[in-house]
């Protein structure tokens, strides 16, 4: 699986964004449905900008029909 990571670079949500969708441009070029996005988990444990920021990203990209949909690690772990 193709890996996105997104923290290495310690972007700007903004950044983030613009990393997320390149990387979804690409992977699609290259014919791949699924890709995982390494967003880093905050200095707090719980998750901070850049997480709930590319989480935001994401659900407007499944409102607007680019993506199906993205699964959470936290649900991935479930399955």
């Amino acid at each position: 699986m193709e890996v996105a990571n997104i923290e290495k670079y310690m972007p700007t949500v903004y950044q983030a964004e613009i990393l997320v969708r390149n990387n979804l441009e690409m992977n699609r070029a290259k014919g791949l449905k699924v890709f995982k996005i390494i967003h880093g988990y905050g200095s707090t444990g719980k998750g901070g900008a850049l997480r709930t920021g590319i989480r935001h990203y994401l659900d407007q990209l499944k409102g607007a029909k680019i993506i199906a949909d993205y699964i959470p690690r936290r649900k991935l772990d479930c399955l």
